[in-house]
């Protein structure tokens, strides 16, 4: 909120980088072909110790070919076929394994007096829908789970800690296994 009453574009020590927290400015970011994604796997790795930064970068070998990381010409197609598969009826597909997800996370939140409503409800069904979209067997979604939230575990913390940046590029390639 103090950021917001300065304006929505701000530099980072932290990241070393600009950030932007209005709509209409990230969009505007986002959009622009000037403005290229550059090394942000190097990012990952910023504050951790020297040694450490060497033998961790990058934290993953795929994640610079996920389409956030893309920059045109790169980005084009990988958001294109993404497009393809979204409009080709997924939601319908993945209709059933939804409301199955959220009937379940519902009725177990239902009988708490206080959760979490990124942990507890946004982060199950978000990796429940990937699973079902993914096509990753239910009798692997717990791994599947497990892997995603060492790497989320990871990049949602101050990034400063060699071993949990380990944890978190072990979890990586686990995932492309």
């Amino acid at each position: 909120a103090e950021l917001r009453k300065r304006g929505s574009v701000h530099y980072s020590n932290h990241f070393q980088g600009w950030v932007t927290l209005g709509w209409e400015d990230s969009r505007t970011v986002l959009k622009s072909r000037a403005i290229g994604q550059g090394d942000r796997l190097a990012g990952y790795v910023l504050n951790l110790p020297t040694d450490a930064k060497a033998r961790l970068h990058p934290i993953s070998d795929n994640m610079d070919r996920a389409i956030s990381f893309l920059d045109p010409p790169e980005h084009t197609p990988a958001r294109a076929a993404a497009a393809q598969v979204l409009n080709s009826g997924l939601g319908r597909r993945i209709e059933p394994d939804l409301r199955a997800a959220l009937a379940l996370r519902i009725d177990e939140l239902s009988t708490r007096e206080v959760f979490d409503g990124i942990e507890d409800f946004a982060l199950p069904i978000t990796v429940t829908m990937l699973c079902s979209t993914l096509g990753v067997h239910h009798e692997d979604r717990e791994a599947f789970v497990g892997w995603v939230e060492r790497v989320f575990s990871y990049i949602g913390s101050p990034m400063n800690d060699s071993e949990h940046a380990e944890d978190c590029k072990d979890a990586y390639h686990s995932l492309s296994k």
